[in-house]
């Protein structure tokens, strides 16, 4: 009962923290204004391409995590991690962070893997993603320096801002850890039998060393590309879909992109709030007034939300009422 009681504690805590940045970013945005404005230029066509490349992205995540998971004793069924990779995303909408939890727990349900192995392919997984953003942001802080600086003089505070966010790698690497701790706990609330540690942590590294085994590196390494070329090209289409917008480089995007995705590793309900507010700090620095950089970033937020909640809500219904695999190991 005390277990059930804190973890809805912190459920409301995260969604708390998240309404409260979003409405303190958003207490004086006028909704007239971006009514009248979208009504006049807004071209949604390229709302919509961002919103397909959003699926293709989960799709290759897939594939590439499939390549992690199969090795000389199992083939995973793409269909099936497909669907655990989406639920994962649905449920960081319900708790943050429990995402890679329900991944896990939903392929070792339809497919011969244990969840502490599944646990392990997508911590190193995260490591892979945790190295692109990390070099990404290097080359954002390289090309865009003289802005920066530029729009530091001009801004009181921001150099906190931009410092406690893009020069924090132990922050990031922090989440993994916690994403760890959070399933190990997570799935010894959710099994009632004895589990067997020394069983879980075997299964556990073996997934983490299953990355330095994958029989096909080369696609993996493409796949990691296409995964975050995806994702910058969702905010950067998008560019065009305002007018103010519009005119923005390919390196605004990227900046846009790399501020936005540590506005995402936020605990909060899908980055809600935080990454709001990185993506209109992102736009100041090219000149975006506030009030357009908040109509971009609502606008693209609910995009990303309509799509992961319905096809994310589908597959975990599905995966919900999938017939559990023979498998019963940790």
């Amino acid at each position: 009962m005390v277990k059930i009681f804190q973890n809805r504690l912190k459920y409301i805590l995260f969604l708390l923290i998240g309404v409260g940045i979003f409405y303190y970013i958003y207490r004086d945005f006028d909704f007239k204004a971006m009514k009248n404005q979208l009504s006049q230029n807004f071209q949604y066509q390229w709302v919509l391409m961002a919103m397909s490349m959003i699926i293709l992205s989960h799709i290759i995540r897939a594939l590439r995590w499939n390549i992690v998971l199969n090795n000389e004793h199992r083939t995973v069924r793409f269909r099936n991690s497909f669907l655990a990779v989406m639920s994962a995303y649905f449920m960081n909408y319900v708790i943050p962070r429990i995402g890679e939890v329900t991944r896990c727990a939903g392929i070792a349900k339809m497919e011969k893997i244990t969840f502490s192995e599944a646990l392990g392919t997508v911590v190193s997984e995260r490591i892979i993603d945790i190295i692109m953003l990390l070099f990404l942001t290097l080359i954002v802080i390289l090309a865009q320096t003289a802005k920066v600086i530029d729009f530091i003089k001009e801004q009181s505070g921001i150099y906190e801002k931009i410092t406690m966010v893009l020069l924090n790698p132990i922050g990031i690497l922090a989440v993994v850890v916690i994403t760890i701790a959070l399933g190990f706990f997570t799935y010894k609330v959710i099994v009632s039998e004895k589990l067997k540690k020394i069983t879980i942590v075997q299964n556990f590294i073996l997934g983490v060393l299953a990355i330095g085994k994958i029989k096909k590196p080369v696609l993996f390494i493409l796949y990691t590309l296409a995964i975050w070329f995806l994702y910058f090209a969702m905010d950067y289409v998008c560019f065009f879909a305002f007018g103010f917008t519009s005119h923005l480089t390919v390196m605004a995007g990227m900046t846009v992109f790399v501020f936005g995705s540590y506005g995402m590793v936020a605990p909060v309900q899908g980055g809600m709030g935080p990454w709001h507010f990185m993506t209109v700090e992102a736009l100041a620095l090219y000149g975006v007034g506030r009030q357009e950089g908040l109509i971009f970033a609502l606008i693209v937020h609910t995009a990303i939300t309509i799509v992961t909640i319905i096809v994310g809500g589908i597959t975990s219904i599905i995966v919900t009422f999938r017939k559990p695999h023979q498998l019963t190991q940790v």
